[in-house]
């Protein structure tokens, strides 16, 4: 992973765990293929809305060297989505 990219990882990591009980935030999409823009999935425990998450975040990291496009799921919505696909290759 180019070292520029990781380090403004690790530094948004940070950035989310102080505004959000974080679980996990994973780089997946686009930029893993080649593109230029940064899918991010956060997963974190929170009681907001499914917008105000995604709206949190986005604007928690929009000083990013890079556009980014996040999904922030609960733990429970990320379970759900794994059992869906699960069920799916069944």
């Amino acid at each position: 992973m180019e070292g520029r990219l990781k380090a403004y990882l690790e530094e948004a990591a940070a950035r989310l765990k102080g505004a959000f009980t974080l679980e996990g935030v994973h780089l997946f999409g686009s930029w893993a293929r080649g593109s230029a823009d940064l899918d991010l999935r956060v997963v974190a425990r929170t009681d907001l809305p499914p917008l105000e998450r995604i709206g949190g975040v986005l604007e928690l990291l929009q000083d990013s060297p890079w556009p980014v496009e996040a999904l922030v799921l609960i733990p429970e919505e990320l379970r759900e989505r794994k059992n869906a696909k699960g069920a799916q290759r069944g």
